[in-house]
């Protein structure tokens, strides 16, 4: 028996019509959900300053997951079932040379806990973060040296000392002789001239975000407000020392001062002694003044010719545009060819292990960018 037709009532096509706009929005709203999600992720990241050690274990591991297939460290340990704990080692000592025992600086990147999205980065971790935001990332800055010429904690055999200390021959002596080789090649190119030049710089030694929570817009975010964190740690320092050379000027000052007075007693012991009370008041009044100076507007020192730039210095494209993304100029882009005669794979200028990416930003517009790009690209 055959059947006609399928006729279907007006009310009946209302009711698929409602359906089928139901269920669009639905699915709609699911795209749009994820999209806010990743807006919201964003946006709820902070970066702060940290001392904490427990912190650092963690912006380790970050580093660690972030770093396994990195050019550089490839090149250190070709051997990927190591990598892992020679890094861990690595970090820790650069660690302490620049941040424990030296003036660098810890900042941790921090998002909201979420029990849905944290399954697989608290299994990467030895210690999961059970605290409300945890740490999912970080930068390790070293500022200027004390003289402005390059930053600080630029000398090898601290850097030589501690790799001794945690082990890293004993994980692997070709490795440590790799780590050697590269620095002093990176010593040579980079920092001597900076040195030279006298351009003082904030060296952004190590920057990663957990594979996790990377490529949804926080590193973007939270690094901009890294700069601004250095950037008043710096301009703050600037004010204690003008404060410092203000107290010093004072106090030469107030001697000076009070020597003059005591000269004059001693050489007229008849003099009344009204002149030597009137003499210490401008003396306290000189003080008062140098002691106490007008409270200076941080934003005046932008445009300081002497203001240190930030440098990064990146061993990959995606790195090197990760940073230009966030205004840093990019100034060279140096290949890297292992010169240990006694090593097959030592490659020839034109086909290098890997390019070195050396990177710029003027934050407090000091002008010297063309300056930097001379003292890198002179032989």
């Amino acid at each position: 028996m055959s059947s006609g037709p399928v006729i279907i009532s007006n009310k009946q096509v209302k009711k698929i019509m409602v359906r089928f706009n139901s269920s669009s929005k639905k699915r709609s709203s699911g795209r749009q959900g994820k999209l806010s999600s990743t807006q919201n992720f964003a946006s709820s990241g902070k970066i702060e300053r940290s001392k904490s050690n427990d912190d650092w274990v963690i912006i380790r591991e970050c580093y660690v997951q972030s770093f396994h297939r990195y050019p550089l460290y490839k090149f250190m340990i070709p051997d990927d079932t190591i990598r892992d704990e020679f890094l861990r080692a690595y970090l820790d000592a650069n660690y302490e040379v620049t941040v424990a025992n030296g003036p660098g600086v810890l900042l941790a990147i921090k998002v909201p806990q979420n029990a849905s999205m944290d399954k697989k980065f608290n299994e990467s971790l030895k210690k999961p973060d059970r605290s409300p935001m945890k740490v999912v990332g970080g930068v390790v800055f070293v500022p200027p040296a004390e003289d402005n010429c390059g930053w600080a904690v630029n000398n090898d055999e601290l850097y030589w000392a501690a790799y001794e200390k945690h082990g890293l021959a004993d994980i692997s002596a070709e490795g440590l002789q790799r780590v050697i080789r590269y620095e002093a090649w990176e010593n040579r190119n980079l920092g001597e001239k900076l040195t030279r030049a006298r351009i003082p710089v904030w060296n952004g030694l190590f920057c990663a975000i957990h594979p996790e929570y990377s490529c949804r817009g926080l590193g973007g975010l939270v690094y901009n407000e890294a700069i601004s964190i250095i950037g008043n740690m710096w301009l703050e320092k600037q004010a204690a020392l003008k404060t410092a050379e203000d107290k010093k000027a004072s106090k030469q000052i107030t001697n000076s001062i009070t020597a003059k007075i005591r000269n004059r007693i001693c050489l007229n012991h008849q003099q009344d002694k009204s002149l030597s009370n009137n003499n210490h008041k401008n003396t306290a009044s000189k003080r008062d003044f140098y002691l106490n100076p007008k409270n200076n507007n941080l934003s005046s020192m932008l445009g300081n010719s002497s203001s240190p730039l930030i440098i990064a210095v990146s061993h990959s494209e995606r790195s090197a545009s990760f940073h230009k993304k966030n205004g840093f100029h990019a100034v060279a882009r140096l290949p890297f060819c292992d010169s240990d005669e006694n090593d097959t794979s030592a490659c020839e200028p034109l086909n290098p292990q890997f390019y070195v990416h050396v990177l710029v930003l003027d934050p407090f517009r000091s002008g010297r960018v063309p300056e930097f790009n001379k003292a890198v690209s002179v032989p």
